[in-house]
């Protein structure tokens, strides 16, 4: 099978064309694709989108032949005109790399922690060609320099922990290039990524189209980046496609009402700031008053992260003051490594700073008496990015949600499996899924158990860590709905830490921004993400991605200056 596709990006001719393509996994009833056909074209990006269990990472994998022997696939997957389904492995082996590469979604997972960077970019650059050893680390500097990497020296020395998610991405790219692939598979190439740094992700996939004409499959449930990226979408549901179209074409006039649905349930930062300001400016004033009225109180608080060899201690929080009022929710955003985890930690307790003032609830945490600590803890909720990793796998649902109850509450059993019950339905789940395990549930199921397990003790602060990143779209929307009829109902104070602005802005009173461990600006909502006056805010504001491609062009143009 040749790898020579001789294409040219101009001539109209399909890359890679898929027709009919079915998945069926043995253990499932139904396929997990279903007759799906669409096509890849040289120097083009074209966008799977859809819903979580869609068949979007599925399909990608097929074509990539990653698929578990537990699957079987039938239709047809051509590639230059060969055909790849029932190909042998060692044909679709020489493909895989040697035409497409993959960057994955999750940068961290995917490097060895024991090797360097640049040891496992070289192996990648030596799999399919002999290449000298000084040959090879020339040619890695090199990837590491194209794929936007300044110091390709350093980030080439360093280890997968020593660098950020960006730089890791970044590196990821830069592999994916070492074999020159006319096709690169970006399977949520930006979903942990703070807005400043998925622009320039985005920005360098769109070089790479533009400048070697490589075709981008690009797998993704964030419609903003598929606005700013894509040439062409293909929206999944349930295995199958229900619509195909030019970005413009699909934004601007979906046909088919499950499109719309999607692209309705998109939060649009500046949708809401209208209405904003007469709703919001209250909160404000709230945000301003007195120890007695503000559940959270932090002032002048420093964490400093000691430094180990060859490197210097981290100042994650510097002198940092925040109040937040009751029933007020609080969005903190910023760059990856601002501080704002930290913050949440030093909220909710589990960090202690090393100077500053921390109230929570009416009580002094440094210095106080244990009891008083643990009472404190109780009437605080926390809810993490990753449901799935913060719930044990081995116990029930119903265990799950269950467990402060039995650790604080004094409830005999049948109160607390009333309470669990009365938990779920109040995040919109049945009473059936008690008995089910975590790995039974969607992601946006598994959130909202996440959620009713941190408001089961009717919580005085919640701390919500990156609650939706993970999400799709509609699930996504769901979440908040649950999140903000909670809040009504409740009462409880919140910091709400994420980097997805439009969605601060549809659940927040207010704004702090957090830049380098400081906060820079602090306001209304509809100030601060309306009209910001600190530079840094508005960089970020202007990199947040909107499902608009027109308005999504002009914003790239006038990052760019032209």
């Amino acid at each position: 099978m040749s790898t020579d596709t001789g294409i040219d990006p101009g001539d109209g001719q399909p890359l890679l064309q898929v027709e009919g393509l079915s998945v069926v996994f043995d253990a499932a009833g139904a396929p997990a694709v279903d007759g799906s056909s669409w096509a890849l074209r040289a120097g083009q990006v074209t966008a799977l989108v859809g819903e979580s269990g869609s068949g979007k990472s599925v399909s990608a994998m097929a074509v990539l032949g990653l698929l578990p022997p537990s699957a079987t696939v039938v239709g047809s997957i051509r590639y230059d005109g060969d055909e790849l389904v029932g190909a042998s492995p060692d044909e679709v082996r020489a493909v895989r790399g040697a035409v497409f590469s993959l960057v994955s979604q999750e940068p961290m997972s995917a490097w060895n922690p024991v090797l360097t960077i640049g040891d496992q970019v070289a192996e990648a650059v030596r799999a399919h060609a002999r290449v000298a050893r000084s040959a090879a680390r020339e040619r890695v500097l090199g990837l590491l320099r194209e794929a936007g990497l300044a110091d390709a020296e350093r980030v080439a020395r360093s280890y997968p922990h020593q660098l950020s998610g960006g730089q890791l991405q970044r590196a990821l790219i830069a592999m994916a290039l070492s074999q020159d692939p006319v096709a690169i598979v970006a399977d949520e190439p930006t979903t942990a990524l703070d807005v400043t740094v998925q622009a320039d992700i985005l920005d360098l996939l769109r070089r790479l189209r533009d400048t070697r004409g490589t075709a981008v499959l690009l797998i993704t449930h964030d419609m903003g980046v598929v606005a700013d990226l894509a040439d062409d979408v293909v929206v999944m549901r349930d295995g199958r496609v229900v619509e195909h179209a030019p970005v413009r074409e699909l934004f601007g006039a979906p046909r088919e009402e499950y499109t719309r649905t999607l692209l309705d349930a998109v939060p649009h930062l500046g949708r809401q700031l209208d209405q904003a300001a007469e709703v919001r400016e209250p909160a404000e004033a709230v945000g301003a008053t007195g120890d007695h009225d503000d559940v959270v109180v932090l002032e002048d608080v420093d964490v400093v992260y000691p430094g180990g060899r060859r490197r210097a201690p981290v100042r994650a929080a510097d002198g940092v003051s925040l109040r937040i009022a009751a029933g007020e929710v609080l969005g903190l955003v910023g760059e990856s490594g601002s501080g704002k985890s930290t913050l949440g930690q030093v909220v909710s307790g589990l960090l202690a700073p090393d100077r500053g003032r921390v109230v929570v609830d009416g009580l002094e945490l440094a210095g106080a008496r244990r009891a008083d600590l643990r009472a404190v803890r109780r009437r605080t909720g926390i809810v993490f990015q990753d449901p799935a990793s913060t719930l044990n796998p081995r116990w029930s649902v119903g265990t799950c949600v269950a467990e402060p109850l039995r650790l604080h509450a004094q409830l005999g059993e049948e109160a607390t499996r009333a309470r669990v019950l009365e938990l779920l339905a109040m995040v919109g789940l049945d009473a059936e899924h008690a008995a089910r395990f975590p790995h039974e549930l969607s992601g946006g199921q598994r959130q909202r158990v996440a959620i009713a397990r941190a408001v089961a003790l009717d919580p005085a602060v919640l701390v919500a860590d990156e609650p939706t990143s993970a999400l799709d779209v509609s699930v996504q929307a769901r979440v908040l709905d649950v999140f903000a009829e909670l809040q009504a109902r409740l009462g409880f104070a919140c910091l709400f830490v994420s980097h997805n602005l439009a969605v601060v802005e549809r659940v927040s009173d207010r704004v702090a921004v957090m830049q380098g461990g400081r906060i820079v600006e602090t306001g209304p909502t509809a100030r601060v993400l309306g009209a910001p006056e600190e530079e840094y805010t508005r960089r970020l504001v202007g990199a947040a991605p909107v499902a608009d491609p027109e308005l999504q062009e002009r914003r790239r143009r006038e990052r760019a200056g032209v």
